[in-house]
């Protein structure tokens, strides 16, 4: 079958504040509607469940299935079996959960239902949170905080509270959408602890006008 690439990120739904929150990478394989188009489907056709290999199951619904690609190859190399080997389900600006490995079967069902994470609440669009990485760097007797902010459209901010005190905001470059619709910025902010010890970091996004994201919390400790 045809192939076809696309650039996607794999986040987790639930990281928080992480060095490897956001994982850019070229994948490509057959795209989901040209396996759609070689069978037929009942007007009922309104999700499609994945099986993987392990047990593991998703629900997605098909109107959102066209941009989607079984992946076959992730950066030019076959799939490693951590990727998910030998296919794996890659679906743009959608939350990790969603990317299922080890495809051996895709059904089409008529309700969301048999998902592992969809039937316990989870979003079953997989919509992408607004998240960030973390990196923080010794920096003559301070700390540099710096990271990787994304959301899906909007983002147009960056604030930090330490230990519940008073949010600030953190030096940002221009946000930049990325191949997949992400729209992505740097942060950074020095922060000259009082004294040693383990602070609350929290973090929070801001994805439209006046609008936060739920705060991320990291703890961190002081040199």
């Amino acid at each position: 079958m045809p192939r076809q690439e696309t650039r996607a990120a794999v986040t987790c739904s639930t990281s928080g504040l992480t060095e490897d929150a956001l994982r850019f990478s070229t994948w490509r394989g057959v795209p989901i509607r040209t396996l759609l188009s070689a069978v037929t489907t009942g007007p009922d056709a309104h999700f499609a469940r994945l099986h993987s290999t392990d047990g593991y199951t998703t629900v997605v619904p098909v109107g959102a299935l066209d941009d989607a690609v079984l992946a076959l190859e992730r950066d030019g190399a076959p799939l490693t079996e951590e990727d998910g080997f030998p296919a794996r389900f890659v679906l743009p600006a959608r939350s990790g959960y969603k990317q299922a490995k080890w495809v051996e079967r895709i059904e089409l069902i008529s309700q969301p239902v048999g998902g592992l994470w969809e039937d316990r609440g989870y979003d079953v669009h997989g919509s992408l949170q607004p998240g960030s990485s973390l990196t923080v760097t010794a920096e003559d007797g301070a700390l540099r905080l710096s990271g990787t902010a994304f959301a899906n459209g909007n983002l147009s901010g960056v604030q930090i509270s330490i230990d519940g005190g008073d949010w600030v905001p953190a030096k940002c470059d221009t946000a930049s959408p990325s191949p997949d619709g992400l729209h992505i910025v740097q942060w950074q902010r020095l922060w000259r602890p009082p004294h040693t010890g383990i602070y609350e970091l929290r973090l929070r996004i801001e994805v439209q006008h006046g609008t936060f994201s739920r705060p991320l919390v990291k703890n961190i400790r002081t040199p």
